[in-house]
């Protein structure tokens, strides 16, 4: 059940990346580093991914643990960002999986959070 949710994770995230066109290096590469950090072989996993519904995949992602949950704004931030400044489709993709998953959050509000937090590091 959790390889279903991480699953469902990373398809959101690759749906996330390519809103914007084909995703490209840089936004595979973190998605690949957090599937090792997961500890989900991507291979083994690729018919599940495919097969997912965008639906399914946002009703798996409610069911993830509370720490992943609080980690995904995160995780989507950097993806987006991994190749310059987002581009309004990627924002408005953000702010709509945040809806999503019962988070909503205008993507100014935690651009605004964490450009305060990397100041202060």
């Amino acid at each position: 059940m959790r390889t279903q949710r991480i699953v469902a994770l990373v398809k959101l995230l690759v749906g996330l990346a390519a809103v914007d066109g084909r995703p490209n290096d840089n936004e595979l590469m973190y998605i690949f580093q957090l599937m090792n950090k997961f500890s989900i072989p991507l291979e083994e996993q690729l018919p599940l991914l495919k097969n997912m519904t965008d639906t399914e995949a946002v009703a798996n992602i409610k069911l993830l643990d509370d720490s992943t949950k609080l980690r995904l704004p995160f995780m989507m931030y950097y993806l987006i960002n991994s190749d310059g400044p987002a581009t309004p489709e990627e924002i408005r993709s953000f702010e709509t999986i945040m809806r999503a998953i019962g988070r909503p959050c205008p993507y100014a509000s935690w651009h605004a959070h964490l450009s305060r937090i990397n100041k202060t590091t």
